[in-house]
């Protein structure tokens, strides 16, 4: 390391060093575009929180027995190899399995293959299974099954021989269901007429073009969940591999499981969806319904929860018969094949064991109701192995030197007495009260916030290469002050706000301009443009339409149609953009859904970052395009037309609405320049309206509400071109 003024203070071997308080966590590098990556924490609703910790405490005793219960398979290997080989037809406890279908030539009840289906002959265990051809089905009758009940789906797959879209299972139909007719007049209250609709009801399994697996289940009143499996996690081309399909019956996409080969996969599924409880319609089950050249074999269907143990046994179902079948003495068998032979036992044979697993798999069900209906958080999680770093030559992964344990540069205060190294440990080390650098990077975004330019003006680099502090002193004092108060932002921002510093006018004279033009010495309060997110609530919360719940799910305002379509990759979630509808357009735009390869564009021209990496400091330009946004963007307009739909109601005469305009938007006092300005405006507009009041009419239908009736549509016409022009005004998009 270099040790000149151009490098802080700080050795490779302490970057490194840093570095290694997170490289000792669980989550993997690639997370498959996974909702709630695993670690996640529940925070169930005030309703269920005590029957979530009694559940979740009885889970992990059930699943502390069964990982320490002790095996009796070697006493069960005793007897007769007959008698245990016929107590081997399934791998599995029967019990629930309400279809078994070997699909083998000689095997089980006998089918007739359907179409120009043929019996396989590249089956990975021997003559099993069905290759389907172009027409043709397998129909089979269940008993009935509900929505809030538990289904398991094995089966094994032989991919086709080009990626196609496939039927495999197809348990769907449609339910009638009588609902209130839509008035087309929302005025008539008088009597309710009645109408026919169609929901789909059941469940089925298709395979997409890029071989991907989706399980879909729908409850007949409109509702629909669904796990979906991408391609390129599972299913390889042209193979058989076992596959199985689990809904723990809780009613949530987030109920839906997908193991291939005994392994769960990570599913790609969207924001959470619920079902209704009800019972599907009795209708047979279609089975390869369209799959030509791919093939099934063994479907069992139970009408319950399998366990992942379970599903592994399915997987290794012919390996376990004939290891079942063996004559061979328990000692000669090998840790391989020991190892299926006690997971049947315990599953197949031991009754003990298998009402623990059933008592667990049954829990199952309530956990996943209540987990899908709680606010979920993602968290880190440490690896129970001491974590390991190196120190990499030249930066590169691969080329590893030094092995370093976790520490903090030398340069800073050391670790807290006894602190663990670990990020708990560094968590401490942030906040010692003689640490230099966390209270005043925190307090230096504090002030940018609020004057637009912090202390040290690079917000983002407080190193040697990074602008000295304006006011050095002052940032020390509030430092202390901050580190003081128990870490108190309110207090500190309130501080800040009462200051004189901050209470100034904005107002500056060309001399004082020409000396000080970024404000850094502090002689003028703040002028800054709002941020981009700010200037949409802005506009939101004057017209009075804000929407101010807290929580829930992303949501998607307006946006010209397309943009997501071409960046979108193939296969992706998010690659057809659905405009929301109702009170979610008027969210705050915290909860704006965010796709990082195609941003807000109504946000993204006001400097809105990407996030497709961290940004400290934002810029702040201006440029025409913000204008037309402003002008034209629907969000912008709508929120201009329900502010003069309040003014329209409220006043009658054009000054007292010009000034309560004025005062609305502005938050100041009308000045009686200001309202003649409005009004002189406003009989502009009447006079280019009057002349043409189907552009006023289309003017007032822009967004998603509907506008009020009852207003002369000429005079909503004008004063919202005259909302939307106060909310152009400098003074509305400025902090001054």
């Amino acid at each position: 390391v270099c040790h000149n003024h151009k490098y802080d203070p700080i050795t490779q071997k302490e970057f490194y060093q840093l570095g290694a308080f997170f490289n000792n966590t669980t989550q993997p590098a690639m997370d498959g575009n996974q909702k709630d990556t695993p670690p996640v924490i529940a925070l169930p609703r005030e309703e269920f929180q005590d029957e979530w910790g009694r559940l979740q405490i009885r889970r992990r005793q059930l699943r502390s027995e069964l990982n320490a219960w002790k095996s009796g398979a070697s006493e069960w290997w005793t007897i007769p190899s007959e008698t245990r080989a016929a107590a081997a037809e399934h791998p599995v406890s029967s019990d629930g399995l309400i279809l078994w279908l070997p699909l083998a030539e000689g095997v089980g009840e006998p089918v007739e293959l359907p179409g120009s289906a043929l019996w396989a002959t590249d089956h990975p265990v021997g003559q099993r299974g069905v290759r389907f051809g172009e027409g043709g089905e397998i129909s089979v009758d269940l008993p009935q099954l509900r929505t809030d009940e538990p289904l398991t789906i094995s089966f094994w797959f032989r991919t086709p021989d080009r990626l196609m879209s496939t039927t495999l299972f197809d348990q769907k139909t449609v339910r009638k269901v009588e609902v209130a007719k839509k008035k087309e007049d929302k005025k008539d209250e008088s009597g309710e007429e009645k109408e026919i609709v169609e929901h789909p009801v059941g469940w089925k399994i298709t395979s997409s073009t890029q071989g991907a697996l989706r399980f879909e289940f729908s409850d007949g009143q409109g509702g629909k969940i669904s796990g979906n499996l991408p391609g390129e996690e599972a299913l390889k081309p042209r193979s058989w591999q076992h596959v199985c399909v689990r809904y723990s019956g809780g009613q949530a996409n987030s109920s839906i499981n997908i193991l291939t080969l005994g392994k769960s996969r990570m599913l790609r599924n969207a924001s959470e969806q619920h079902i209704a409880a009800t019972e599907l319609v009795d209708v047979p089950l279609k089975i390869g319904t369209l799959m030509p050249t791919a093939g099934l074999s063994d479907i069992r269907i139970f009408r319950r929860w399998l366990t992942d143990e379970e599903v592994r046994l399915l997987s290794q179902d012919h390996t376990v018969r004939q290891l079942v079948a063996s004559e061979m003495a328990w000692d000669e068998l090998d840790d391989d094949d020991r190892g299926p032979l006690v997971s049947f036992h315990r599953n197949a044979v031991d009754q003990n064991f298998r009402e623990r697993a059933r008592e667990f798999a049954a829990s199952q069900t309530r956990r996943d109701y209540i987990y899908a209906r709680s606010t979920t958080t993602l968290v880190m999680e440490e690896r129970s192995t001491p974590p390991r770093a190196w120190v990499l030559e030249r930066g590169e992964y691969d080329q590893r030197g030094e092995e370093v344990e976790p520490n903090v540069p030398a340069v800073l205060p050391g670790l807290p007495e006894g602190a663990a190294r670990n990020r708990v440990g560094l968590a401490q080390w942030l906040v010692r009260p003689d640490h230099p650098l966390t209270g005043r990077v925190y307090i230096n975004r504090l002030w940018q916030s609020l004057f637009g330019t912090g202390l040290v003006k690079t917000a983002e680099d407080f190193g040697v290469m990074g602008e000295r502090p304006s006011h050095r002193e002052l940032l020390d004092w509030l430092s202390v002050e901050f580190v003081e108060s128990g870490w108190d932002v309110h207090h500190m921002i309130r501080l800040m706000l009462s200051s004189a510093a901050y209470r100034q006018a904005s107002r500056v004279s060309p001399e004082k301009f020409h000396k000080d033009p970024e404000n850094r010495f502090l002689a003028r309060g703040p002028r800054l443009r709002l941020d981009a997110e700010v200037l949409r609530d802005q506009a939101l919360a004057v017209s009075g339409i804000l929407n101010r719940k807290i929580g829930g799910p992303g949501v998607r305002p307006y946006q010209p149609a397309g943009l997501w379509r071409v960046v979108a990759i193939t296969g992706s979630n998010t690659r057809q953009f659905v405009q929301d509808t109702g009170d979610s357009l008027y969210r705050r735009s915290l909860y704006t859904f965010w796709k990082r390869t195609s941003p807000p564009p109504s946000m993204a021209a006001f400097n809105a970052p990407t996030r497709e990496q961290c940004t400290v400091r934002r810029e702040r330009t201006n440029t025409p395009l913000q204008a037309l946004v402003l002008m034209n963007d629907p969000q912008f307009v709508e929120t201009a037309r329900r502010l003069a739909e309040d003014s329209l109601r409220s006043y009658q005469d054009h000054e007292e609405r010009a000034a309560w305009m004025l005062s609305t938007v502005l938050t100041r006092p009308a000045s009686a320049a200001d309202k003649a300005d409005v009004v002189a405006a406003a009989a502009d507009f009447r006079a280019i309206f009057a002349k043409n009041p189907d552009a006023a009419k289309e003017l007032s239908e822009t967004g998603d509400s509907v506008p009020d009736e009852t207003l002369d549509v000429v005079e909503l016409g004008v004063w919202t071109m005259v909302a939307n022009t106060l909310m152009n005004r400098d003074d509305f998009i400025n902090k001054n």
